[in-house]
């Protein structure tokens, strides 16, 4: 891959990305001019490497947990009308979607939301 430059200067520089705040500074000019007119709801698994696990703070804090498929983490997203994302968070593989879909959609105020089955509207319009 001569067009990226070697692997370690590839990985050192999207080590610093992700460390840096410039994603969400990213996601909030995409989220800024967003048209709220429909939003949808969906997440993602995404399985972990079996020596994953064993980072600082444990799985807790790391967003890891035990799911059918094994340990896994889920990406929760909320895209706007035109599918530009609003708002993303991560969650344990184990998290039901219900609960992350409150604080995503909580203060949008999109006069339609789509999502599958697994986002139980009447567990999050209930007090």
């Amino acid at each position: 891959m001569k067009d990226f430059g070697p692997w370690q200067t590839v990985y050192k520089r999207f080590n610093s990305w992700a460390k840096s705040p410039m994603w969400h500074k990213v996601l909030d000019v995409f989220a800024k001019d967003a048209d709220l007119e429909t939003i949808m709801l969906d997440g993602s698994y995404v399985r972990v490497h079996q020596h994953a696990s064993g980072g600082e703070g444990g799985r807790e804090l790391q967003d890891i947990g035990r799911s059918r498929g094994g340990l896994t983490t889920k990406i929760h997203a909320v895209v706007d009308a035109l599918g530009n994302p609003v708002r993303v968070r991560l969650t344990a593989g184990n998290v039901n979607d219900c609960v992350p879909a409150v604080e995503l959609i909580g203060c949008l105020s999109a006069k339609n939301v789509i999502a599958d089955k697994a986002y139980n509207v009447q567990y999050i319009l209930s007090p």
